[in-house]
Parts: C-alpha cells; structure tokens; sequence
C-alpha cells in the first residue's frame, strides 16, 4: 500500500535484519521491549565503520615468506590480512583488509572517496600504495604492488552503520542461542549476523538460521 501502512496477523513472525534496523523496530515495539535478553543484547552492540580491500597479484609473494592460504592479524591499519590459494594461472588473490572502526580510514583517507560504484569498487593508486606500504611494514619485505585492487567502505549513516560488534561487558556465547526465541510463549525468531557469533559474516547469518529451523 503506497505512502501506507497494512495490518498483517501471522502466527509465526522472523526477523532477518541488520542491527542498525533491528535497534530501531526494537524502539517501536513494545512487545520486543518485553524481551530482557533482546534489550540487553542491543544495549551491547556496536556498530562501526569497515573496510574490505581485494588486492591480486601475478604471483603469490607471501609464499616467500612460507607463509601458506590462511589469515595475519595485527594491531596497525590494516587488523585482518587473508592470504587466499592462488589460481593454477598463478594470479594470486588476498583480502587485505577486514578493518573495522575509523582507525582504517585515518590510515587510507582517500578510501572516503574511493572506490566508487561507477568504477566497480576498483582502488585508485593513492590507497594502493598506502596498503601495499602498511603490508610491507607488517611484513618486513617490500611488497610488490598489485596487478588490480578493489574494495569498498561502509560508512556511518543518520542511522548507523550495518556493520556490528559485541561491546565490552557482555557474553554473547551464553545468550546468542536465547537470542533466537526472544520472548516466552510468542512464536518470534530472530536471525542473522547481527546477534551471533560470527558477526559481519554469512556463516553467523547461516548458523543462526540453522538455530531458528531446531525451533519449529
């Protein structure tokens, strides 16, 4: 119904969003205010900025450094660094940064105006240096530049990012599966990412599901 609303009763009601989403119906409903584990859960979310960087290469340069398929993590810019198993061709891939919070974005500061959706995400030179210069660092070694670098960034937005973090003083490990039947008697699922393990992740999508087909 345009510029509407319509009253739809189910006996059986999921919820698959984003937490930024879910804290804002969560706002509005006085039955999901209800669940003390649901609010609590929302009270500890963060939600942050992150970077995803794709960076390819003629040849895999980290095997020089008997480093095999698999993930670097470090404290400077770029937090997460996975080395992918190369193509026969030899074309190697790795994703050279899972970053979350504006740390990244201090460190690659033209990443705010690039990549740009014209240009499928495609890396302009000045953050392809700056990255290949932050893995040379974490490395030791002068890395090669790539062959292609893509990525994107998502940002804050007037209502926050879709990007979610377990705050401090909280244990999701003991209220993620209470989290997928919120409320006693009412026939209400809730999955996704946003409130599981895997946070920023398919496979927390895919697991909580997984949690919410055990309970039909």
């Amino acid at each position: 119904m345009e510029n509407g609303t319509r009253t739809v009763r189910a006996g059986t009601v999921i919820l698959a969003q984003s937490g930024s989403s879910m804290r804002r119906l969560w706002f509005s409903s006085p039955i999901l205010q209800q669940s003390a584990v649901l609010s609590r859960a929302l009270n500890h979310l963060v939600e942050n900025d992150s970077v995803k960087i794709y960076l390819a290469y003629d040849r895999p340069w980290w095997r020089d450094l008997g480093l095999e398929p698999g993930k670097s993590v470090s404290d400077g810019p770029l937090r997460q660094t996975i080395y992918l198993p190369e193509d026969p061709s030899g074309v190697s891939l790795i994703m050279a940064s899972y970053s979350f919070g504006h740390h990244a974005l201090r460190a690659f500061p033209s990443l705010e105006a690039s990549p740009t959706e014209q240009d499928a995400g495609r890396l302009d030179d000045a953050v392809i240096r700056a990255v290949t210069e932050a893995l040379s660092e974490m490395h030791g070694v002068a890395v090669p530049l790539p062959i292609d670098g893509r990525g994107t960034h998502w940002g804050d937005t007037a209502v926050g990012s879709d990007i979610p973090l377990w705050g401090p003083g909280i244990e999701p490990w003991k209220m993620t599966k209470e989290l997928i039947a919120p409320l006693d008697r009412r026939r209400l699922f809730i999955c996704g990412d946003a409130l599981s393990l895997n946070q920023g992740w398919v496979l927390g999508a895919l697991q909580t599901t997984a949690h919410v087909l055990d309970g039909f």
